[in-house]
């Protein structure tokens, strides 16, 4: 992340960092920044992040459904 902010190195992060939340639960913090920072950029990756494996630690969590929801929202408004 020092050397690239981009947003496919955020997401790809944001799953390292939610695979290891099982073990270390504050890197779920840390996944969903940058999850939100992949999310505003193009609604692509919210619809990536369903079914990427590397996330299934989140998909638990309440917070997970909020932030798709208001990503959602910032494509779609209505």
């Amino acid at each position: 992340l020092k050397l690239d902010r981009s947003v496919p190195v955020c997401y790809q992060v944001a799953g390292i960092y939610a695979t290891t939340s099982r073990i270390t639960p504050s890197n779920a913090d840390e996944a969903y920044q940058l999850l939100a920072e992949a999310f505003r950029s193009d609604r692509k990756w919210i619809d990536i992040s369903l079914t990427d494996p590397d996330l299934k630690n989140l998909r638990t969590d309440s917070r997970y459904k909020q932030l798709i929801d208001a990503s959602r929202l910032l494509h779609n408004p209505r």
